[in-house]
């Protein structure tokens, strides 16, 4: 499995390479280290002696920046390569991620605040919309640094992506004697168009979402050795209701399947998927497509 983890020496980009090299996967992991350093530009004719300056030393700190990282990935045993290249860090980490094949970007968010969450961060926000493979925004939690398992929230619907969330899940080490909760939020209609009562029974919805949730908490424990909770709940907001859980159950890290990546799909990135990223206090795993094995 190939990761590129991008760094920009904040603290959550170090947490970021801690929380990677606490990633056991079932196979080898390959990370490539990205630090991209954002040079100073000018607008207009003029030339300023102290532009060639000025960008050596934003190289250095991006070199610094790699280097740290790195340094924290090589102390757990994983093999890494350093990559420092100039441009927009947005941009150049998307692009970046296509030329090496990644199968997963690793990032960290702007901060844990209500307004920071719903701003993200362009380079988050950025990297999540437009990266063809699954996105890590982290943010810091407190089980790195207990003797605890991790908690792990999985938004599931059934759809594909959901089921591929689960699948990729079950190939890292965190899932192994973690504490997983599957949740499944049902919208429930109670009038039709015509005004009449509808004729779907609410009681019978929930009963069949809570068979679906019980089938994947029984594959879970079958095939990793976890703690698998399912839990069905009601909203009007598949997303703030998967946030308010996380809130309510101090989840570390939430994983959904994300859907097509068309151009409207990434600008909008998605209503579930935008809502969990923005609106959670905790570390966000968007999955598409399949991870390598």
């Amino acid at each position: 499995m190939r990761v590129l983890l991008a760094t920009d020496g904040s603290a959550n980009s170090i947490h970021a390479a801690q929380l990677l090299a606490s990633w056991k996967h079932r196979e080898p992991l390959l990370v490539d280290v990205l630090s991209v350093a954002n040079l100073a530009v000018t607008q207009g004719p003029v030339e300023f002696d102290f532009e060639p300056k000025l960008d050596i030393g934003i190289r250095q700190r991006a070199q610094r920046d790699a280097q740290a990282a790195s340094d924290i990935l090589r102390a757990a045993g994983l093999k890494v390569e350093q990559h420092v290249i100039d441009g927009h860090p947005a941009a150049m980490i998307v692009e970046k991620a296509a030329e090496l094949r990644a199968d997963l970007i690793v990032i960290g968010a702007l901060g844990h605040s209500l307004l920071s969450r719903i701003l993200l961060g362009s380079v988050s926000d950025y990297v999540a919309s437009h990266a063809a493979c699954s996105v890590l925004v982290v943010r810091e939690t407190s089980f790195l640094a207990e003797t605890r398992p991790v908690r792990v929230c999985v938004g599931f619907d059934d759809s594909d992506p959901s089921k591929n969330a689960i699948d990729q899940l079950a190939k890292t080490g965190w899932a192994s004697n973690a504490q997983v909760d599957v949740v499944s939020v049902v919208s429930l209609p109670i009038y039709g168009f015509n005004d009449l009562p509808s004729q779907i029974d609410p009681q019978e919805v929930m009963a069949a979402y809570q068979l679906q949730v019980d089938k994947v908490v029984d594959s879970i424990k079958h095939t990793v050795t976890a703690n698998a909770t399912g839990h069905v709940l009601q909203g009007n907001n598949v997303g703030l209701s998967i946030a308010d859980f996380v809130e309510r159950e101090k989840s570390d890290l939430v994983v959904v399947g994300d859907t097509g990546r068309g151009l409207v799909a990434r600008f909008f990135l998605g209503s579930v998927s935008r809502s969990v990223l923005r609106h959670v206090p905790c570390s966000v795993w968007l999955v598409r497509g399949n991870l390598s094995n």
